[in-house]
């Protein structure tokens, strides 16, 4: 393989993963902020690439709390 798709590659998992621990990072966040078990679900699909970050399912959703003020 030639060395520039190599470079390629490796940039791109390299930004993969760090997508995936930054949404992982903003989902504790809101376990935080609101209670609950939060679920990150990434898709990279042609023309669909998104981050969703939801309760996870069959979970009762709580009163959300008030940030602390380190946070807000």
């Amino acid at each position: 393989m030639h060395p520039t798709l190599i470079n390629a590659a490796t940039s791109a998992t390299a930004a993969q993963k760090r997508i995936e621990r930054v949404a992982a990072l903003l989902a504790k966040l809101m376990q935080a902020i609101h209670g609950d078990e939060w679920k990150v679900d990434i898709s990279h699909e042609y023309q669909t690439e998104m981050v969703v970050i939801l309760p996870r399912p069959g979970r009762r959703h709580r009163k959300p709390a008030a940030p602390a003020p380190e946070i807000a």
